[in-house]
């Protein structure tokens, strides 16, 4: 019992150091689901597929590693401004530059892999991604001070350059036919759902960047300003550019999972109050279309692609397990909302049918 307990504990900490609770079910499904998309729509085999897809995810895990890390170390003195408690506090100068220099090599490594055995437009996005975290959180640049400078590397680094990662590691493998198109929607699409991201972290943190003396948009720009910005353009340009992805794709599995998740955010808003978020921040908000990108749209394709060749099957059971998380607590409220919204409200209406059919009877 004491040694379960010390792992977990020890668990917990590597989490709070590295912040893998806020990027690996957050981020990393959304390149994933691009590429499956992409996969379907070029007929890519199975085998193929899923060496790209993990190549993905390494480049992934070690970018986010990189981000987290350096903008912790960066952020030391705003943070202590603002009164936030980071897990490298507690690292000595040694320990941090051990920390840096392991999460540096990391990075170097996959991008010598990516240059080894992949498209050369692979490897070099993946070095734009670390060269826009640098950016963003090392001085004299340092973007995330720099007003909406900060908004669009955030957009980029965590989004954009993934995405388009994604489509590239595929490339040997694919049509080249309608590239440009994929290339292009998906860039749009990641842009725009990036900065409704951190538009909404920053609104989120606005409180905290005034302690610390940040200028980020959101102190800069103000709340009001980039929410009307956010709903009047951002979303609308997310919304065109996302549908166009789903015709390119042509994938009708993809159409029925959006209907389902429309029906999910219904009951969420009917029998739970759940607020629907753009970018600003609300009680009990649900983040437009977030869950779909994140959980429906990759099942949808990985489960097309497993009708069409059943080899599929064990990218989609590696995908259920690495993001269990995600489908555990949409199927928790899933069977709250059946159990305790929608069975009782039709239990009372049918309760009341009977009892009006019943008083018909009588008067006959």
């Amino acid at each position: 019992m004491g040694t379960a307990l010390a792992i977990t504990s020890k668990l917990s900490k590597i989490a709070d150091l590295t912040r893998v609770n806020q990027w690996w079910a957050f981020k990393l499904p959304l390149p994933i689901g691009i590429a499956c998309a992409y996969a379907y729509s070029n007929q890519i085999g199975a085998g193929p597929f899923e060496v790209a897809a993990l190549l993905l995810l390494l480049c992934g895990v070690t970018a986010a590693l990189f981000a987290s890390v350096i903008n912790d170390i960066a952020d030391l003195e705003q943070d202590k401004l603002a009164g936030k408690a980071r897990a490298i506090v507690k690292f000595g100068s040694t320990g941090r530059s051990l920390l840096l220099s392991a999460v540096v090599g990391l990075s170097i490594a996959t991008a010598l892999t990516l240059q080894k055995y992949c498209h050369p437009y692979a490897c070099l996005t993946y070095v734009a991604i670390i060269a826009v975290f640098m950016a963003y959180s090392i001085e004299p640049v340092r973007l995330k001070r720099r007003s909406y400078w900060g908004l669009i590397a955030v957009a980029l680094g965590e989004h954009v350059l993934p995405t388009l990662l994604a489509l590239f590691l595929l490339l040997p493998l694919a049509s080249t036919a309608d590239l440009w198109q994929w290339l292009l929607s998906a860039g749009v699409w990641s842009f725009a759902f990036g900065l409704r991201g951190i538009i909404w972290h920053q609104i989120s943190d606005l409180r905290a960047d005034e302690l610390g003396k940040c200028a980020t948009a959101a102190t800069t720009i103000g709340e009001k300003n980039l929410a009307l910005a956010a709903g009047c353009f951002i979303f609308p340009l997310e919304l065109l550019s996302f549908g166009y992805l789903l015709i390119l794709s042509d994938n009708v599995l993809s159409y029925v999972f959006l209907l389902l998740h429309v029906v999910v955010e219904y009951l969420n808003f009917k029998y739970m109050q759940a607020g629907l978020i753009i970018v600003s921040p609300k009680e009990n908000g649900r983040f437009i279309l977030f869950e779909y990108y994140q959980l429906f749209l990759p099942l949808s394709m990985l489960l097309s692609l497993t009708m069409h060749e059943s080899a599929y099957g064990i990218a989609l059971l590696v995908f259920m397990i690495l993001f269990a998380e995600p489908i555990q607590r949409l199927l928790k409220i899933l069977l709250h909302l059946i159990r305790w919204r929608v069975l009782p409200v039709a239990f009372d209406r049918s309760k009341q049918s009977d009892c009006a059919g019943l008083e018909r009877f009588e008067q006959l």
